[in-house]
Order: C-alpha cells, then sequence, then structure tokens
C-alpha cells in the first residue's frame, strides 16, 4: 500500500509541476480549434507537436528530475525524444515518459553513487557527465530496439480500456472511490497521477475527455459547505470559517478545504459521493468533458475550459452533484446534530498542540500541503499578509511535504500528514492543523513570530 501511495505521489507531482503546459495547450484547443471560439487552423496546429513531443519531454525530464538530479532529467528527456523517432513515431508518449522518467533517474543515481569515490580529483564533471551520457545512449538503444513494441501494446490496450469505460457507463461508480480518496488528502494523487494522464489520452482521440471532470468538479465540495453553513446559520454560530472556506473552494479552486468538515463527521462522506455519482453519470449522460485538467478545481477555469458545445451539459452536472451534496448532507447532519454539535465546537476552538516546540524566534516558516502549491501556497500569502509592515527576520514560505527546506525551523501542516512531515524535517517546530482557512490560526503564528510568547 505504501509502495503504491508513492507510486501515485510520485506520478502526480510529475503532472503537476508541469500543470502549465498542459494549460497552455488546454487554451489554445478551447479558443483555437475548430469548434472553438476562435478557430485558427494556423494557431491551433501546435497542438499536435505539443501533445506529440513537448509534454511527454517535460514529464520525463520532470520524472527523471525528482530521482535522479537535473543529470538525471536531461538524460530522461534525451532518452524520450529518441524514442519517439522510432515505431512510436505518430503516438502521444504520455505513458512511455511516465516509466521513462523515474526509470532513467534511478539509473543515473545508482551510477553516481557507484562513481562516488572512485573518481580522480578534478575529473569529476567529466566522469558524471560522461556516465550520464552512456546511459542515454544506452536506453535509447534499448528502446528503439526492444521497447518500442510493448510500449505500443501497453498505450492500444490503455486507450481500449479508456473507450470500455466511456462506453459501459461505469465511470459514475468511480465517485465510490474518488470522493473518500479526496477527504483522506489522495486528491492530487488521484487527479494528477490517474485521472489526468487518462485524460490526456483520452482527449487526444476525442477531443476532450470527461476524465478531468471526475475529481475536479467543485460541486460535491460546495454542496457540502453550503450545509454546514446553512447548519451553522441556523443555530446562531460562527460562520467566518465556514464562508470564507466556501468561496476559496468554488472561485479558488483549493478544494482541500473542506475536507476537514467531512473528516469532522464522517457520516457526510456518503452525501459527497451520492453527489460524485450524481455529477458523473449526468456528464456521462450528456457526454460532457473538458479539454484540460483545470487546474485548481474552480468553477472559473473548469467553464473556461469547457467546449462551446459542453457548457450546458456541464453546468448541469456541476450543479446537480452540488444539490444531491447539499440535500444529503443537510439530512444527515440534521439528525446527527448531537453528535455534529460537539464536533462543531471542537472545530470552533480548535487547539493547535505545537510538537518540538522551541525557544527564541524563528527564522523560517513552512506552511506544507501534499501538492505545495493549493492550500499551503494560500496559507502562506495569508501570513505574508499579516506581517506585510513587519521589518521580516524570517521567511514565510510554501513546499510539498518532501521538499520541505531542511533548515526549516518552523512547520505548518495538516495533522493528517504530520508524520509524513516529521520524515524530512525531525527536528523543526511543527504545528499541526485541522485547517489551513481556521483565523485563530494566524492569530498565533503572529503571537509567536512577534516573541511575545516563547510559546503559544
Amino acid at each position: 500500500m505504501r509502495t503504491l501511495e508513492r507510486v501515485g505521489r510520485h506520478l502526480s507531482t510529475v503532472v503537476f509541476q508541469n500543470i502549465t503546459a498542459l494549460m497552455s495547450l488546454g487554451l489554445i484547443r478551447i479558443l483555437f480549434s475548430p469548434m472553438g471560439w476562435f478557430p485558427n487552423h494556423h494557431l491551433y496546429q501546435t497542438v499536435n507537436p505539443a501533445l506529440y513531443y513537448l509534454v511527454p519531454t517535460l514529464f520525463a525530464y520532470t520524472g527523471g528530475k525528482l530521482i535522479g538530479g537535473q543529470r538525471g532529467g536531461v538524460t530522461a528527456a534525451f532518452v524520450t525524444i529518441a524514442t519517439a523517432v522510432g515505431e512510436l513515431k505518430g503516438f502521444s508518449l504520455i505513458l512511455p515518459a511516465l516509466i521513462i522518467g523515474p526509470l532513467i533517474g534511478f539509473c543515473i543515481k545508482k551510477v553516481d553513487l557507484l562513481l562516488e569515490g572512485r573518481i580522480p580529483v578534478g575529473f569529476e564533471l567529466l566522469f558524471y557527465n560522461a556516465a550520464a551520457g552512456i546511459v542515454g545512449c544506452l536506453f535509447s538503444f534499448l528502446f528503439l530496439q526492444y521497447f518500442d513494441t510493448l510500449f505500443i501494446r501497453m498505450m492500444n490496450v490503455l486507450i481500449s480500456g479508456i473507450q470500455y469505460l466511456v462506453e459501459s457507463n461505469l465511470l459514475p461508480l468511480l465517485a465510490i472511490i474518488i470522493e473518500p480518496g479526496k477527504v483522506l488528502f489522495f486528491n492530487n494523487a488521484i487527479n494528477h497521477g490517474v485521472l489526468e494522464p487518462l485524460g490526456i489520452l483520452h482527449a487526444k482521440e476525442s477531443g476532450s475527455s470527461i476524465f478531468f471532470l471526475m475529481e475536479t468538479n467543485p460541486g460535491p465540495g460546495l454542496g457540502l459547505l453550503l450545509a454546514y453553513y446553512f447548519i451553522r446559520r441556523r443555530q446562531n454560530k460562527k460562520i467566518g470559517n465556514v464562508k470564507s472556506s466556501t468561496i476559496i473552494h468554488a472561485l479558488g479552486g483549493i478544494h482541500e478545504v473542506y475536507f476537514p468538515y467531512a473528516l469532522m463527521n464522517p457520516f457526510v462522506i456518503i452525501a459527497l459521493v451520492l453527489g460524485g455519482l450524481t455529477g458523473n453519470l449526468i456528464f456521462v449522460l450528456l457526454h460532457a468533458g473538458l479539454v484540460a485538467a483545470p487546474s485548481p478545481g474552480s468553477i472559473i477555469l473548469m467553464f473556461i475550459m469547457t467546449p462551446m458545445s459542453m457548457q450546458l451539459p456541464v453546468l448541469t452536472g456541476f450543479a446537480a452533484s452540488a444539490i444531491v451534496t447539499f440535500s444529503s448532507a443537510l439530512l444527515i447532519l440534521s439528525r446527527k446534530r448531537r453528535y455534529e454539535n460537539r464536533n462543531e465546537n471542537d472545530k470552533d476552538n480548535d487547539v493547535i498542540i505545537v510538537q518540538n516546540s522551541k525557544i527564541g524566534g524563528i527564522h523560517s516558516i513552512i506552511f506544507a500541503c501534499d501538492a505545495g502549491m493549493g492550500s499551503s501556497a494560500m496559507a502562506a500569502a495569508m501570513l505574508r499578509k499579516r506581517t506585510v509592515d513587519w521589518k521580516k527576520e524570517f521567511t514565510i514560505e510554501n513546499a510539498s511535504i518532501e521538499e520541505i527546506p531542511l533548515d526549516t525551523e518552523l512547520v505548518v501542516v495538516n495533522k493528517h500528514m504530520l508524520a509524513r512531515a516529521k520524515l524530512v524535517v525531525p527536528d523543526a517546530e511543527f504545528w499541526p492543523v485541522s485547517s489551513f482557512v481556521d483565523e485563530d490560526l494566524y492569530d498565533q503564528l503572529v503571537i509567536r513570530l512577534s516573541g511575545k510568547e516563547e510559546e503559544p
């Protein structure tokens, strides 16, 4: 299970770090395709070269760099281009690139370890680069001569599987896996590691893909937050955090803000699944799809990535998923009022139990999340805003958990990811939190950074 989780996280990181290229490709499709807003054949000609060569090369480079450093990435990119001129010419190399990248990176890493301590002083640059070149040539030869046919068979099987899933109407059932997985913070692995690569292959054949909608649809999360907002308003409870979470989720596209509300009362996950099933079913029945993944999963970005002919189907699926989730969650929360009240009070008065608390000032603070670009970026921006007028002697940054700098002194991380963060920087001061939207968190951090108290 841990190996599968690591593979999914690696794939999601590879795709997520290249999301800009995928977004650019999607915008060109939506604007300049024959069925786009401003059809332009000349500009649309950039799509196929980007899909066949640029995106796979970026994926291979990123996958190789994550494991084997800069030379691992460059070597993986070279092998991918070499593979593209063989029997695989005419195929999108998305799948081969996701395999080639980490494979070449791993080999470069092992070769570097083998050479370490055995190279004469002054010859390091020559030996390391020569070794990387040899690895690149060797794997290019192997892939061109022996593995082209294997990759072709793999992609044909994958494309056939995608077509079967789409035509068999089984796709809505994936909500049973996707929605619980999201609230357990596997959202990036599910979307960027699995659904998005499938969507790229599917969109290549059909121009758009339903796979881009299945995890990024903000409807279920919006329905859940609206149900909490309605319940709290009816019970005259504090609604500030729920209100801000609703706006951030729906318009900002940061889905992580609703996960704590689902975990607060696990029964509402049933409502999320029902909403996801409803939305997916409508997407399938109305043949809805996007030209690229909306990342982050904002309503605004979702409709930007929707072809003109699919605006109404996408809107219908989104609205239906939100309404079904809202109705189901409202029923569950009303029936579980006593249980919900107790947990709501816990939420409102969430106590941050600082771990590895240090005496003295803090010079570096990191907000960490799974991908390092969503909720953590929002949280870092919120704290910077509060300290904008300070004469800062500290830095405020955001990062993915695996990329937390080793010299970080204070780490703010979701409590469900605390164990992973401790493996990276075990000596840092940790602030495990339930939600990055909680205003009390920033009040306590301001006190900690100002030095008014040694401990919050």
